[in-house]
């Protein structure tokens, strides 16, 4: 859900499933299951941001 929600492609989150955990997973399955917790992914992106989440977001736009 994470790399969904970050805005990663079904090519580009099969290829991190691949790379970094070994798992060989079809493009029609990961779509499947986004579209599955798409509501929970909106919710997630919608959520609000404790203080902390807000002053480290701001940490990270700086440092670009």
């Amino acid at each position: 859900m994470r790399l969904y929600a970050r805005g990663m492609t079904v090519r580009e989150i099969q290829g991190h499933l691949s790379e970094f955990h070994g798992a060989e997973v079809s493009p029609d399955l990961i779509s499947r299951v986004t579209d599955a917790i798409l509501d929970e992914v909106r919710e997630w992106q919608s959520r609000p941001l404790d203080l902390q989440q807000s002053v480290r977001a701001m940490a990270r736009g700086s440092n670009s």
